[in-house]
């Protein structure tokens, strides 16, 4: 391939042009967050579980016995950003979905996962329940929670892979209340170094029901194993949806 424009890059790192570097975009949202309870953004609620100290084997399943191989909802899910115990990336593994009855993905064992989706469902074509992810042996250990009908997961929480370096330059976090109206919510963005503590490194406000946008030419650098997360502090209602997106550059190292 020739030279890139500069304006191009963005289509280059997404087309796998640009060696070594790859466009990095997540987003979450929480569907229910009450007055002075902290919550993180993604879809279990309360703080998010999916960042262990081990790793074990993992299972998923549904809150719903119609997510099955020949159900009306979700058949198969595909899991992805999946690490292993020192934190490299594994390959993506599809699951066939079998109701309520947990589903193990193997014998591999897992340190992170923050994603899923639904790859074949069948005449609903969505998942007719909650899909879980979990660890098998500490199944407090939650990595992802997809809301019924969403056939994706929303999860603004992640671990840099081994071997990579993550450069954020864009954030943005939008609310709504259940009856409409504009309100307020205080947040943290929050990163950890493997081994160490949360550390909030923005905190941003959002008020009146405006968003809150974070465009810039610089860059936050998350070295590898570093954990993420948005969090809610606080909301004015209760019952408040709060949403996350962020992007980057993921280069490998």
């Amino acid at each position: 391939m020739g030279s890139t424009r500069y304006e191009d890059i963005p289509l280059a790192r997404a087309e796998g042009d640009r060696k070594g570097e790859a466009t990095f975009y997540t987003f979450g949202r929480n569907l229910d967050i009450d007055v002075g309870i902290p919550e993180d953004i993604w879809g279990g609620g309360g703080v998010y579980t999916g960042f262990p100290d081990v790793a074990e084997t993992m299972e998923v399943f549904s809150s719903v016995g119609s997510d099955n191989s020949t159900g009306t909802g979700a058949r198969t899910v595909e899991i992805s950003n999946l690490l292993d115990i020192t934190g490299a990336e594994m390959p993506p593994i599809t699951v066939v979905l079998n109701g309520t009855t947990p589903v193990s993905l193997g014998a591999q064992t897992y340190w992170r996962a923050s994603r899923m989706k639904i790859l074949t469902a069948g005449s609903n074509q969505e998942n007719n329940g909650k899909i879980t992810l979990r660890h098998t042996s500490t199944t407090s250990n939650v990595f992802a929670v997809m809301p019924e009908g969403n056939n994706q997961t929303a999860i603004a929480c992640f671990t840099v892979p081994l071997g990579h370096v993550l450069y954020i330059n864009y954030t943005d976090l939008t609310m709504a209340r259940s009856n409409g109206s504009p309100g307020s919510a205080d947040m943290t963005i929050r990163t950890r170094p493997l081994g160490g503590v949360f550390n909030a490194i923005r905190t941003p406000a959002i008020t009146q029901g405006q968003s809150y946008t974070y465009d810039a030419d610089d860059y936050t650098k998350l070295e590898a194993l570093t954990d993420y997360k948005v969090r809610c502090e606080t909301v004015s209602d209760n019952n408040t949806i709060i949403s996350a997106e962020i992007k980057g550059v993921l280069i490998t190292i």
